[in-house]
């Protein structure tokens, strides 16, 4: 795909009926289209996903069996069945930030992602340096966000953290 192209051109009308969501790059760090808009300059893929409104009725109250998990093992033992149906359904709402170490089992890192969070959110320039903000880039916390239960762009409020970095000097 050229750099650049029109997003409409790469499609051409190959989605059916339906609404759907264009995003340039990949879903979890890619940014939002319309069919008019053109691939971003760094992207190399385009990913849609089908739009879903539906909201569980009493999903709250449902087993534990059906509330899925981000376990390797799990991922191993289901491999004839799709762990996540892709759509742009979050299963939940924005709410507080609870601490249960969803952030911690998914990142890939040696960083504590809890405290680094809320000291980016407080503007606390030495706390960020101590927990190792300049060892981190907005889309290592790209499954955080997709794993977090209180449904926070971790991913943006990391790169806030390092353009705050970047004023301090």
């Amino acid at each position: 795909t050229r750099i650049g192209a029109k997003i409409n051109t790469i499609i051409n009308d190959q989605l059916e009926n339906g609404e759907y969501r264009i995003i340039s790059g990949d879903v979890l760090t890619g940014k939002t289209v319309e069919k008019d808009d053109y691939l971003g300059f760094y992207d190399t893929i385009i990913s849609i996903l089908p739009v879903d409104h539906s909201r569980p009725f009493l999903g709250w109250i449902q087993p534990g069996s059906s509330k899925k998990t981000y376990s390797l093992s799990r991922s191993f033992l289901s491999f004839r069945r799709r762990l996540f149906n892709f759509t742009t359904k979050q299963n939940g709402s924005l709410r507080a930030l609870v601490p249960i170490n969803a952030w911690e089992d998914v990142l890939p890192m040696d960083i504590m992602p809890n405290p680094l969070y809320r000291s980016v959110l407080a503007d606390d320039v030495e706390e960020m340096t101590q927990l190792g903000i300049l060892e981190c880039d907005e889309e290592d916390f790209a499954l955080c966000s997709f794993a977090c239960p209180s449904k926070i762009d971790v991913g943006a409020a990391i790169r806030k953290g390092l353009d705050i970095m970047r004023t301090e000097g």
